[in-house]
């Protein structure tokens, strides 16, 4: 019992011992790996989001391309985003130009959309104010949407040969491409009579082969702008009249100088080629 008892109080006495704390440091590094920009989702539509990828679209019309790009080192380490548009007469490295080739690109350093070409200058083919591109770059993915419309004399084709092609390069080279889109362009012309007023002064009874007098060159300008090959018509709306007087409308003869041999054909009041 007495064991007991001093046992009990040696370990009841035994002072508890304190233990300093202490730290220490390491320091070292990580290398992250440079991630390859990604393209999915390319898409072509118009601005009422109707698909038209494959299909026919209109010059002088506002289009947009949608495209989500994705980088895991974030949108911040992209360079570049750059859309060509060609068509079959060119080729994706083709000189830009408002027939067969343009290239628009988003710069992610400066948040800028340009258009490269065919007018660096003036940026007609380009529609900045649509075009969009991420608000939040630190994110790994976003959309950008390329605003444009083509050329009034962008060629015709019947069939879906336009081809986009969306090219992302991130700051360290690494790139990814997508050229699935592709589309087609409808046929547009445009005429303007450029003078606005023709006659004949000092004509007599029995006179005949007398070129026009107003203009002062003896002919009727026209400017015609159109994307394909096309045909130019004319006739007359009746006879020339002056009060009692009147020359029948086919002793008036036209001929067009853009042909090799203008051969003189009699006017009438309908189309003739």
């Amino acid at each position: 019992r007495i064991v007991a008892v001093v046992l009990f109080l040696v370990l009841f006495l035994q002072p508890v011992a304190v233990l300093g704390a202490t730290e220490g440091s390491s320091s070292g590094s990580a290398t992250v790996g440079n991630a390859t920009p990604t393209i999915s989702s390319p898409q072509l539509t118009d601005t009422a989001s109707n698909d038209k990828a494959g299909g026919q679209i209109d010059v002088w019309t506002e289009y947009w391309v949608t495209v989500t790009i994705g980088d895991g080192n974030q949108l911040t380490d992209l360079d570049t985003v750059v859309f060509k548009i060609w068509g079959p007469s060119s080729t994706e490295g083709g000189t830009d130009s408002e027939t067969s080739h343009y290239t628009f690109k988003y710069t992610q350093g400066t948040d800028t959309w340009e258009e490269v070409g065919p007018d660096a200058a003036g940026d007609s083919h380009l529609v900045v104010a649509d075009c969009q591109d991420p608000a939040d770059q630190t994110q790994s993915s976003g959309t950008f949407r390329l605003a444009f419309k083509l050329a009034k004399v962008a060629e015709r084709t019947t069939s879906a040969t336009w081809t986009i092609k969306i090219i992302v390069t991130d700051d360290s080279g690494a790139s990814a491409s997508d050229s699935s889109l592709s589309f087609g362009v409808n046929f547009y012309a445009e005429l303007t009579v450029n003078d606005a007023s023709h006659g004949w002064s000092g004509l007599s009874p029995g006179d005949s082969d007398v070129a026009l007098t107003d203009p002062a060159d003896g002919d009727i300008d026209i400017t015609v702008t159109a994307n394909a090959v096309f045909d130019i018509q004319a006739k007359g709306s009746g006879d020339l009249t002056s009060g009692v007087n009147t020359i029948p409308l086919g002793n008036v003869k036209i001929h067009c100088l853009l042909y090799t041999s203008p051969s003189p054909r009699d006017l009438s009041t309908s189309r003739m080629p």
